[in-house]
């Protein structure tokens, strides 16, 4: 999972919220992160601020933003598949 941070926001030497980008397999996905107290902007490095996103995205011990991220890598692995009981379709050439 490569995460990236595209844009900070904040006051007084703060970060408020985070615009972040997580790709994975061509997979990727963009949002906003608010965080629920400012973050000091002292000493960030752009691996500190995602880290401060992970952390912020955990539930029940999972990232949301990579589960969902997964999800959709393991979604496009899926083939449709025919439906036997329906009728196959022909093309006419000429």
């Amino acid at each position: 999972m490569k995460w990236q941070i595209l844009e900070m926001n904040g006051v007084n030497g703060t970060v408020s919220n985070v615009r972040y980008k997580a790709t994975s397999d061509g997979v990727e996905s963009e949002g906003y992160w608010y965080f629920k107290e400012p973050k000091s902007l002292a000493g960030a490095t752009e691996e500190a601020v995602i880290e401060w996103v992970r952390q912020a995205t955990m539930k029940d011990g999972k990232n949301t933003v990579e589960s969902r991220i997964k999800e959709q890598v393991d979604a496009l692995k899926i083939k449709s598949l025919d439906l036997p009981w329906k009728p196959k379709t022909f093309t006419v050439t000429v």
